[in-house]
């Protein structure tokens, strides 16, 4: 029970680390401030099922500061886009 549960971590952990590549991708080498914002949003709720799926505190507070920047960069992200284009 106990290496399945490790497996699925495993495994989100990878889609949290491959997320955040693509974030990089989309938002800085093509340019798509909006789908960054989408990348950065599935980040903050990818990380908050990591945090959910480990037993141990020390985890979880490992995982924290990545939380708060991905929070920060996706109002960062929001604040960029809604600025008003001007002419």
């Amino acid at each position: 029970m106990n290496s399945r549960k490790d497996r699925i971590s495993d495994i989100m952990h990878g889609i949290l680390t491959a997320f955040l590549c693509i974030w990089i991708v989309v938002y800085s080498c093509l340019n798509e401030k909006k789908y960054g914002m989408y990348v950065l949003a599935c980040v903050v709720a990818i990380t908050a099922c990591c945090m959910c799926l480990h037993p141990d505190k020390g985890s979880k507070i490992a995982l924290t500061p990545l939380l708060a920047w991905t929070i920060l960069a996706l109002q960062f992200n929001y604040h960029i886009l809604d600025k008003p284009i001007e002419n």
